[in-house]
């Protein structure tokens, strides 16, 4: 929230803490007879019991985003909120137990902060300050639910893939609260007001796409999602160490083998067969009689697919051509000589 004071309450403060002599800053302004607001100390159940308070107090856009999946707080702000040289100071607290989690100072040219959080921390609060002759005159004060903040959190259905083999992609979302959504794909910067469910269309060129989501409510609070999405609407190609299908086969099996640099998955028949780190497979597979129709699919991971077909045909084996061929010939082998064992037989009579 952010916090302003009027003068008049600000000035009752001051006063209030000269007549009790309780409060070391209204002690120090009665000995220099200045009225010293910036340090004035404010109990207050909503407030830290270490807030400086300065009158002028920046109003301008200062944001606090989660990256839920990751548990991470990013604290961003508008040219508007600091200037460059400015020292900015983040605090953030477990606020169920009031303990700092986490302290960063940066300088106000970086426009962010990055903080990692626990994930069994459920309630953040955030005090943002600007730090001037090393005093810290808090700006800026933020308590959020996480679990609050995750139940109205944005649904992504493009955020389940990073490939892709087509150029526009429908982004169909759903979202607890309205809010304003800003797209940046490669530097390209899109804002959109968002209601509970819609869809957005982007575009992206071929290759690698750097994708930044922020989705802010009205409370200057929301998340974002970093991704690398990647356009590939080239199919993936195999080369065979073998020409299949040319000539018929005798033996009961063949030899499938070969490589593919861009494919992620490739099924004979139907049947997923194994692929190295190099793109290397190799496959034994049996023949039947007669034509043998080999389907060979070679799928990336942006769903592009290349087919192979191949007609196989397996014929009777040399081997066994001679076997029959020998039983055959010891066959008659054997007539013949009952025949002449008989006609012998018979001559002695």
């Amino acid at each position: 929230y952010d916090i302003e004071l009027s003068e008049d309450i600000i000035n009752e403060t001051s006063n209030t803490s000269n007549t009790s002599n309780t409060s070391e800053t209204s002690n120090t302004s009665n000995t220099s007879n200045t009225s010293e607001t910036s340090n004035t100390i404010i109990n207050s159940n909503n407030v830290s019991n270490e807030l400086n308070v300065n009158e002028n107090v920046v109003t301008q856009k200062i944001y606090s985003l989660f990256n839920l999946d990751n548990n991470i707080l990013k604290v961003v702000w508008d040219d508007e909120a600091f200037d460059d040289e400015d020292i900015v100071k983040i605090n953030i607290y477990d606020e169920s137990k009031d303990v700092k989690i986490d302290q960063k100072q940066v300088q106000g040219s970086e426009k962010e902060c990055i903080i990692n959080y626990d994930e069994n921390i459920s309630d953040i609060r955030i005090e943002i300050s600007k730090v001037v002759n090393n005093i810290s005159t808090n700006i800026k004060i933020v308590r959020v639910d996480i679990e609050e903040l995750r139940k109205n959190k944005i649904e992504l259905d493009l955020l389940e893939y990073t490939y892709f083999n087509r150029k526009l992609v429908p982004v169909n979302y759903t979202n607890g609260n309205d809010g304003i959504i800003d797209i940046n794909l490669n530097e390209n910067i899109e804002s959109y007001e968002i209601n509970e469910s819609g869809q957005l269309i982007i575009e992206l060129e071929q290759g690698e796409n750097d994708l930044y989501i922020e989705v802010i409510t009205i409370e200057d609070v929301g998340y974002f999602i970093e991704k690398s999405l990647v356009l590939d609407t080239e199919k993936p190609e195999i080369k065979f160490n073998q020409v299949l299908g040319t000539e018929p086969v005798r033996k009961s099996y063949i030899i499938i083998e070969g490589r593919s640099e861009d494919a992620d998955k490739i099924t004979i028949n139907g049947e997923e067969v194994f692929i190295d780190k190099e793109g290397y497979f190799k496959y034994k597979y049996y023949l039947e009689e007669g034509d043998n129709i080999i389907l060979i699919v070679a799928t990336d991971k942006a769903g592009n697919i290349s087919p192979y077909n191949y007609t196989v045909t397996k014929v009777e084996s040399q081997e066994k051509i001679y076997l029959i061929l020998g039983i055959i010939v010891t066959l008659i082998a054997v007539v013949l000589l009952i025949i002449n064992v008989r006609k012998n037989k018979m001559d002695l009579r």
